[in-house]
């Protein structure tokens, strides 16, 4: 029993020490008996976890909320966790193997939870079925940071303008970008990007494939048409 279970802001469940690295990953059952013990939570991390998630008897909204969600090499094994978590989660960091695993869950916290923070890494990333920001027609998220390592292409920043107006902060990572110097350009002039950003983080290569840096003359000219815009260009 774990004594003043009130308190509790952070709780962190990490399974690799509890099983054999060469074995399968370790459970965690998860059901909003969880919630209930732990009033005052306000962020979950969930580690090197095979997950099964109990179905709600009670609306997400009358769940406690939840400020920040963080999964390492989850597996879901049954359930929609995300939208399980509360419909007021306001951070979410998901590192997972594929796409195709976690676009849908990301989707439908994108589109319930008011999500503002958004930390994405895929680890194998070939190109979706369909993005993540690809929603319902006329529907925008009230997202303000994005982080992402996985694929991206210039279907995918037209997505991201639709969807996320309210954008101040992208950064983009990995070397599975298959978006060009010159689209780059195109994109920062405000030919396509959110009105509202304000910093931008780029990969410094496009995949086309084979990936290739971008030229000295690429880059300087990225830099000046950000300068421009307002734009900072950050690491």
């Amino acid at each position: 029993m774990l004594a003043y279970a009130e308190n509790v802001e952070e709780l962190i469940v990490d399974g690799a020490g509890l099983d054999d690295a060469m074995g399968p990953l370790a459970s965690l059952e998860w059901d909003e008996s969880i919630l209930y013990r732990f009033p005052s939570l306000k962020t979950v991390e969930l580690a090197n976890l095979e997950l099964d998630i109990i179905p709600s008897s009670t609306p997400p909204s009358a769940h406690v909320p939840i400020n920040h969600l963080i999964l390492t090499n989850v597996d879901l094994a049954s359930g929609s966790f995300l939208c399980q978590m509360g419909a007021s989660i306001v951070s979410l960091s998901i590192c997972a193997k594929s796409a195709y695993e976690y676009d849908e869950q990301v989707r439908l916290a994108l589109e319930n939870c008011g999500l503002q923070a958004l930390t994405y890494q895929v680890c194998s990333s070939g190109k979706p079925e369909r993005s993540f920001l690809d929603a319902d027609a006329n529907m925008t998220f009230a997202l303000r940071s994005l982080t992402l390592e996985g694929y991206v292409d210039s279907t995918f920043l037209a997505d991201l303008t639709l969807r996320c107006t309210e954008l101040e902060e992208l950064r983009i990572t990995g070397r599975s970008v298959a978006v060009t110097a010159l689209e780059w350009t195109d994109f920062i002039r405000g030919y396509s990007a959110p009105a509202s950003l304000k910093r931008l983080g780029l990969p410094g290569g496009t995949n086309m494939p084979p990936y290739a840096k971008w030229s000295v003359e690429d880059t300087n000219e990225i830099h000046t048409v950000a300068a421009s815009q307002g734009i900072q260009l950050v690491n």
